[in-house]
């Protein structure tokens, strides 16, 4: 009962929403146009940043997809390289593109890449992990499990067009070959460490 309740509630406070869910019509874009926008890129995600700096040793070499107000390139340890990428150009080198019309081409090899906040937007997860392995050692990245935002429409009206368990996020880099070395929980979102397998 409760939670029919607490559907019938979000449905009055979103109503316009809430029928664009239910007849499968988008309600927020992850266009290019949002992102350029930097009034969209809210401080308050700086902590979960900061958290994956503090994940990353001194000497990586590190390429952050979403980068934002690159906010991990100034709290990384001494000695690490730092390659921006994201849908709009955030000036210093970014390798500009949309992940969800393709792998752009990476100048190197990097030890870290990092998604903060971006796993969410991208229609073919598995695809990206295929396509960024032979780049990357590890793999940090933020997620918003459905056990822990169950709420479609919420999830929805952020632009967001994937809603996977823990169980099943984590899996898709298991089956690429990829360990999952550590995690950690950041307000409602999990910030994972996965590692391919055989690289220390």
């Amino acid at each position: 009962m409760a939670g029919l309740y607490k559907k019938l509630r979000n449905f009055l406070a979103h109503p316009v929403e809430s029928v664009r869910v239910m007849l499968g019509l988008p309600v927020e874009g992850t266009a290019a146009g949002r992102w350029e926008d930097v009034s969209n890129l809210r401080e308050n995600w700086d902590e979960r940043t900061i958290r994956i700096a503090g994940m990353i040793p001194p000497g990586a070499a590190v390429i952050e997809f979403g980068a934002g107000r690159l906010v991990l390139r100034d709290h990384l340890p001494a000695g690490c390289s730092y390659q921006p990428s994201d849908i709009a150009d955030r000036g210093a080198g970014t390798i500009v593109c949309d992940l969800n019309q393709g792998f752009p081409a990476l100048p190197g090899h990097y030890t870290h890449a990092v998604f903060s906040g971006v796993l969410e937007y991208i229609a073919d997860i598995g695809g990206l992990v295929d396509s960024l392995k032979p780049h990357a050692d590890t793999i940090i990245a933020s997620y918003a499990t459905i056990d822990r935002m169950p709420d479609l429409i919420k999830r929805k009206r952020r632009g967001w067009i994937n809603h996977l368990s823990g169980e099943q996020f984590v899996a898709i880099f298991l089956e690429r070959g990829f360990e999952l070395s550590d995690s950690s929980e950041w307000k409602n979102q999990t910030i994972y460490v996965f590692r391919s397998a055989g690289r220390a």
